[in-house]
């Protein structure tokens, strides 16, 4: 269990406000269901746990058939391959559970923070969507819980690569000297960057163009000008510009380069924009909450560097993109109970538990470590000082390390 208990206090005190749309006007259960494999996954996280958190928030906010959830089978599969392949590179640990260490977190962070909330709902109001869950918090929730339990589906393919280039150098390796630029050159990433047009129904067209004006902009299938679109409007970037980068940002995939993010963001926009395409939804539900989500997940790892790098863009501030902002600020901070699948990775970087005090401004982290092991807390702290402006939400931001007790 995570050490503190404050965890599932600050759990039923969200549980309590939130609410579901589909229990209100569908007479079903889902916030307490979500709540219940929240609450068991905090007291025995595990890989059973891990998958009950993500079925519940997947079932829950399912647009298809009952029964019918390609994206419990997705899941299942980064799991899968980080079980069976993880083990054969010698700094891989878990994913699967620390996405829903990530979504817990992001949710405690939320709770406790007035400021935070206050960004939430200006920026909704900023973008202008007129079609967001009234139901109270479940805006947040719907958008948090996607980004966060999808960020990283696609590190199977990061794993695969890494693995294929370290074994491709090792075999070439006897009796010459190699560069850094001896990788394998793998095509056909370009598929992923097209997603399904979204069709407009005739009967919902005149609602639509009262609502959002000109709809031109709902029928764009090119992933990359979604996401340079979306994040070109928050950043205040040159469209064509930041395009021209997130279009080519895969090239460094020829170099041994992977970007589990880009990658990850160009499946969510491409499994969410056929989902609604097959059930008829109205397309602004992809191009608000779920390329949102979408971006957050790019901008992730992208914004360091990509953003920072390339444009120079200073540390992010909440307003700008809140969804985005959380989940750098999360993932980061998201080091403990990390299953290692290298032994020799596993006995210098575990990081057994933590003790967290979210206050409605600060964050203060203790990181429970072996004798052994030397975190380097100052490094995180600065790491994620540098990307993000911290003042933003935080009035005291601090993490510290304790021994293990024997």
């Amino acid at each position: 269990m995570i050490s503190s208990c404050g965890w599932m206090n600050w759990i039923n005190s969200f549980f309590s406000e939130l609410e579901i749309f589909e229990d209100r006007e569908h007479h079903v259960n889902y916030k307490e269901m979500l709540c219940n494999k929240i609450k068991n996954f905090l007291e025995r996280p595990s890989e059973k746990t891990s998958e009950e958190v993500y079925e519940s928030f997947f079932v829950a906010y399912w647009l298809g058939k009952v029964g019918d959830n390609p994206f419990l089978d997705l899941i299942k599969k980064v799991r899968q391959y980080e079980k069976t392949s993880g083990s054969l590179l010698p700094n891989h640990r878990d994913h699967f559970s620390h996405a829903v260490f990530v979504f817990i977190t992001g949710l405690v962070v939320y709770w406790n923070s007035k400021r935070y909330r206050d960004c939430f709902d200006y920026y909704i109001q900023k973008t202008k969507y007129a079609d967001l869950y009234t139901t109270k918090h479940e805006e947040f929730f719907y958008r948090w819980g996607i980004a966060s339990l999808f960020h990283d589906t696609a590190y199977p393919i990061e794993i695969s690569i890494k693995q294929l280039n370290d074994y491709y150098k090792f075999t070439l390796s006897y009796g010459q000297e190699l560069s850094s630029n001896n990788v394998v050159s793998i095509p056909g990433f370009c598929k992923y960057k097209n997603c399904i047009a979204q069709s407009i129904n005739p009967i919902y067209e005149d609602e639509l163009k009262q609502k959002y004006g000109d709809l031109n902009y709902l029928l764009e299938s090119d992933c990359c000008r979604l996401l340079a679109r979306d994040i070109g409007n928050d950043f205040c970037l040159d469209k064509e510009q930041l395009f021209s980068e997130i279009y080519k940002y895969d090239n460094g995939i020829s170099s041994g380069i992977v970007d589990h993010g880009f990658l990850g963001s160009l499946i969510c926009l491409k499994w969410y924009s056929s989902l609604i395409d097959k059930t008829g939804w109205n397309p602004a539900y992809f191009h608000y909450p779920i390329l949102d989500a979408a971006s957050a997940i790019f901008l992730h790892n992208a914004f360091k560097h990509l953003l920072q790098k390339k444009f120079s863009v200073p540390p992010m501030r909440v307003s700008q993109k809140p969804i985005s902002y959380l989940l750098i600020l999360v993932d980061n901070l998201q080091v403990w109970k990390r299953e290692s699948f290298s032994g020799a990775y596993q006995q210098n970087n575990d990081v057994s538990d933590v003790k967290i005090d979210f206050g409605n401004e600060s964050i203060f982290a203790e990181f429970i470590v072996k004798d052994d092991v030397d975190l380097n807390c100052n490094a995180l702290k600065n790491e994620i000082k540098s990307i993000l402006e911290l003042s933003d939400l935080f009035v005291e931001f601090d993490i510290s390390v304790s021994k293990e007790e024997k």
